[in-house]
């Protein structure tokens, strides 16, 4: 899965929707991004994204995502361990609000769409992808 940068403070949820509609849509990551902002915000301003608005996007594009999500206690930082792919949510952030990163299981990495270093979040619940 190919790494897509969030381009605002607040667009992790576009960019994590963006790598799996890459995956699992076949769109090319250049038009991937728009097509989720589209979807997730049509011509409103960028703004958090919650779960149900993640599998509403997802959905758009055929893509099945877990009715809920799940919490995460198992594992470290880096290394899940999950054996299907996922968008997992961190410990909020100073504004209370959630960072959304891709678990990429083919290669066994975790995918942030802020940055591309090491991930030293704490992973606290995943919805399920596939």
């Amino acid at each position: 899965m190919e790494r897509i940068k969030q381009l605002g403070e607040e667009d992790c949820g576009i960019a994590c929707v963006a790598m799996l509609i890459q995956r699992y849509a076949a769109c090319p990551a250049a038009s991937s991004y728009d097509a989720a902002r589209a979807v997730l915000f049509g011509a409103r301003e960028v703004g958090l994204t919650k779960t149900k608005d993640i599998r509403r996007a997802l959905a758009a594009f055929g893509i099945q995502a877990g009715r809920r999500r799940q919490p995460f206690t198992a594992g470290s930082k880096n290394d899940l361990g999950l054996e299907f792919d996922a968008i997992v949510g961190t410990k909020p952030r100073k504004d209370e609000s959630w960072h959304w990163m891709v678990w990429d299981a083919q290669r066994q990495v975790l995918i942030d769409p802020m940055n591309d270093g090491p991930n030293r979040r704490h992973v606290t619940h995943y919805i399920r992808i596939g």
